[in-house]
């Protein structure tokens, strides 16, 4: 493998990756609307609001480290 399939391979990964976990906030965000509008007790959708909280942060962190398309290397 020459270094800049290696490069895109490791983009591609990191495309998937963020791609991946904004459907998980996406969905979580979806469940915890339901259960609040089932009437769930927010003992029960706090520790999900909080993951889906951290995963979400997760994500903006991936999407910040990813280099620009203008940048070089590319």
């Amino acid at each position: 493998m020459t270094p800049h399939e290696a490069s895109a391979l490791m983009q591609a990964r990191a495309s998937a990756s963020e791609a991946f976990g904004s459907l998980q906030v996406l969905l979580l965000r979806d469940l915890v609307t339901r259960l609040k509008g089932q009437g769930q007790p927010a003992e029960r959708t706090l520790p999900l609001e909080a993951c889906t909280d951290q995963l979400e942060a997760a994500v903006r962190t991936l999407r910040a480290r990813r280099p620009s398309p203008s940048s070089p290397g590319r």
